[in-house]
């Protein structure tokens, strides 16, 4: 479960690079709990902005070819290309950047830092993503499907079918249950090919 909530916080990272006004307001809002606030918050930045990428990749395994990944490691080179030479030192060679830039580059920023992974499902647990999805019209089947190397192989074949009814496929167990594991994980991602269907648990 865990590696599916790992995905998910790829893809979530993936437009947030998209949305420099949200990844603005999602860490002024980190910033001011922190300076103002009396309560607890369960914000998706992790603690002290602490890039996560590579936890959510390492934990996800085969995601470093996914769309959502892709899409970061572009985002990544292209502002590595474009920060000026000694910027680590001396701020003000940022200000070569526009406004409309240095938005863009935090929501870099911000994005990389999110963790919304989870160890263990509850049902009643509303994942830490869930606001910023909303304020994002994020839609995650424009970056992940269920294929047979990046969930249907993970689980056992009982498990698959258990799934398979969760998104409404009907099948026959026994025949099902007879494939080599290889080959129901690929019967699988047919199956579910053409629904837009994700697991409860991601």
């Amino acid at each position: 479960m865990r590696i599916c909530t790992c995905e998910r916080t790829l893809a979530v990272a993936a437009e947030l690079t998209k949305k420099s006004q949200t990844a603005l307001a999602l860490m002024v809002h980190r910033l001011a709990i922190k300076t103002f606030g009396k309560i607890q918050y369960n914000s998706p930045i992790s603690g002290a902005l602490e890039v996560k990428l590579n936890y959510m990749m390492r934990d996800a395994p085969g995601s470093e070819n996914s769309i959502a990944v892709t899409a970061l490691n572009e985002s990544r080179a292209k502002w590595e290309s474009l920060l000026p030479a000694g910027w680590e030192t001396d701020f003000t060679l940022m200000t070569c950047f526009s406004t409309e830039q240095l938005l863009d580059l935090q929501a870099f920023c911000v994005a990389v830092s999110l963790d919304g992974s989870i160890y263990q499902y509850n049902k009643e647990h509303e994942s830490n993503l869930m606001q910023l999805e909303n304020a994002m019209h994020f839609d995650i089947h424009s970056y992940w499907k269920p294929q047979a190397d990046n969930f249907w192989k993970r689980l056992k074949k009982d498990s698959m079918l258990d799934q398979l009814s969760q998104a409404g496929v009907v099948i026959k167990a026994e025949e099902f249950l007879a494939l080599k594991k290889g080959d129901a994980a690929k019967r699988a991602e047919d199956l579910i090919s053409n629904i837009q269907w994700v697991p409860e648990f991601m």
